[in-house]
């Protein structure tokens, strides 16, 4: 007779399944896309009401990609 209670024993799966992979681009791809278009957004509407000057929009576009995109790489790599 086995008398041992199975319902109490918690299991864990390693962090580097492929469901953690998929959860981290998930995570990564909405975190990105959401803040960069706020941040854009914000940009254009600020140098546009600021300047008039299309050049300048178009250059605070190119300037905010490029550090967008290294803070939010280097946001993601301190939070986990």
């Amino acid at each position: 007779m086995n008398t041992s209670n199975n319902s109490n024993k918690i299991t864990a799966q390693p962090s580097g399944g492929s469901n953690g992979v998929n959860h981290s681009i998930k995570t990564g791809f909405s975190f990105g896309s959401t803040s960069g278009v706020i941040t854009t957004l914000g940009l254009m509407v600020g140098l546009h009401s600021g300047t008039h000057s299309k050049f300048a929009v178009l250059g605070g576009i190119v300037t905010i990609a490029v550090a967008d995109a290294f803070s939010d790489a280097l946001g993601i790599h301190i939070s986990e």
